[in-house]
């Protein structure tokens, strides 16, 4: 330490050393790492890109006969789809369920979830319901008009 504060020739060689590494190691070392995260991070976009475009194009096959023009979560759209939804249903299909519900779950039983969706197997259309009651977590499960509701766990 004491050659290099003193100067001279010494001092010059250490300083155009630490350089050399810092130009020849370090900095290619860090223009390697960003280019590898910019690769990695230009084929997330590249990924999430065509998970959206499968996304949309599964929706639209399977709205096809809702007659949804554009956007399906546009909020005209999905009002639409809410709206025939409804009117297949019938407007009292979920108070008829939530009414069953309580009735076999009993007394105290908390309504968490209603979910409408489609069986994979069958394709039937179903509601799936979940709840908290007598501190026991519980599932029940009837068809798209409320009707046959059965207690799955």
């Amino acid at each position: 330490m004491l050659l290099v504060r003193t100067g001279g020739i010494f001092g010059v060689i250490v300083s155009l050393i630490v350089a050399g590494i810092f130009l020849f190691v370090v900095r290619p070392a860090i223009n390697d790492t960003t280019d590898r995260a910019f690769d990695t991070a230009d084929r997330i976009i590249d990924t999430t890109d065509q998970q959206i475009d499968d996304t949309q194009r599964q929706v639209r096959e399977a709205t096809g006969d809702l007659g949804i023009d554009g956007d399906y979560l546009a909020a005209a759209n999905f009002a639409a789809a809410v709206g025939d939804i409804k009117a297949e249903l019938g407007d009292d299909a979920a108070a008829k369920l939530t009414a069953a519900v309580e009735q076999k779950a009993g007394a105290g039983f908390d309504i968490q979830s209603m979910t409408l969706g489609m069986t994979p197997v069958t394709g039937e259309i179903k509601w799936t319901v979940t709840g908290e009651g007598d501190g026991r977590q519980q599932v029940f499960q009837a068809a798209a008009d409320a009707s046959g509701l059965k207690k799955i766990s």
